[in-house]
């Protein structure tokens, strides 16, 4: 699931970096974001949700963007010069130095794309599970409860309508690292309105939420569930600062320990919003469910592993064939040239 062309186009000059693993397109990027931020510009980084160490991608001040454009996340110029506009590192790479070691790139890259094959289909299959997981529990979920609760909390902080803005801001990834959340939310938030997932609740808490705020034309950022897209895990109230994010208990617990964000948290437990006389009943079918599910996912995670360990050795061969000096050069004509 791509979702560049939604952040990504709405800016009116986009920047696209062409050049291989390891030639530099992050740090040229984080080299031109300090300098903007130096200048005293409003930037947003986006972080790789394969290795979030690594930018993806920069805005600054909603008007000029710099986006990773190779594999795996590719972002393919439509109107190039016009909106888009190329920058290609791999000028300053030695073909030469490539050349001999083309035999072991093709491996290592055949082994990183299987491996992003597996990960994927163990992806969907836990997406599926996701699915009768639902539908186990769904019977006996409390619609209108939630959408009382949903009513009163808007209602309470004041949410007020907009223009209907909704720009995608991720906080939850399944990549290298394993599973990883970024703190965008948190940061961002007057207040945290903590939802504690029981039995994938929290997905249909956001569901309803989401319709409240599309109805009052709330200007919102949206965090999209890493397994199920069809779902968010995070709604930010853009005006207000009022944040709704999706917690497991643990979770949950460190937020609480958190100085600086336990006086601003509110938790909801997902689990009031369920029947528990019928939830009794297919309780132990959805935790066999859960358990297949929890193992499909570390399958998942381990094939991100593998996938770290061919990109990184790939990232050596090109670093060793880059002119690193004449690249920064570069960055630094580049950064004389954009305006911000």
């Amino acid at each position: 699931m791509s979702y560049y062309p939604q952040i990504f186009d709405k800016i009116p000059t986009v920047y696209v970096i062409k050049g291989g693993p390891g030639t530099g397109k992050n740090r040229m990027m984080d080299v031109v974001a300090k300098k903007a931020v130096s200048d005293g510009a409003d930037v947003e980084y986006f972080y790789c949700s394969s290795d979030p160490a690594s930018l993806d991608g920069i805005i600054i001040n909603s008007s000029v963007a710099m986006a990773d454009g190779t594999a795996p996340h590719v972002y393919e110029p439509l109107t190039v010069g016009a909106h888009e506009n190329i920058l290609n590192i791999g000028q300053f790479w030695d073909n030469s130095v490539l050349q001999r070691q083309r035999d072991i790139i093709e491996y290592l890259c055949m082994r990183k794309k299987e491996s992003f094959s597996r990960a994927y289909d163990l992806l969907s299959a836990a997406l599926k599970i996701e699915s009768i997981k639902k539908s186990v529990v769904f019977p006996y979920i409390n619609y209108e409860k939630i959408g009382a609760s949903v009513e009163r909390i808007c209602t309470e902080e004041l949410l007020p309508s907009g223009e209907g803005i909704e720009d995608i801001r991720l906080c939850n990834s399944i990549g290298m690292s394993g599973i990883f959340r970024l703190p965008t939310y948190e940061m961002l938030a007057s207040r945290i309105y903590c939802i504690v997932d029981f039995a994938g609740i929290a997905g249909e808490y956001f569901a309803a939420l989401k319709t409240v705020l599309s109805q009052k034309k709330a200007d919102l950022y949206l965090s999209y569930d890493p397994i199920n897209p069809r779902f968010y895990d995070a709604i930010c109230e853009r005006s207000t600062r009022c944040t709704f994010c999706k917690y497991t208990k643990d979770e949950q617990t460190k937020l609480l320990d958190n100085e600086e964000l336990c006086e601003r948290i509110c938790s909801i437990n997902t689990q009031k919003f369920i029947d528990y006389k019928g939830w009794r009943f297919v309780r132990d079918e959805w935790s066999r469910l859960d358990k297949l599910q929890e193992e499909i996912m570390s399958m998942a995670e381990d094939e991100m592993r593998k996938i770290s360990n061919y990109h990184f050795a790939v990232e050596e061969i090109y670093s060793a064939a880059m002119d690193f000096t004449a690249k920064e050069a570069f960055t630094e004509e580049f950064i004389k040239k954009i305006s911000y």
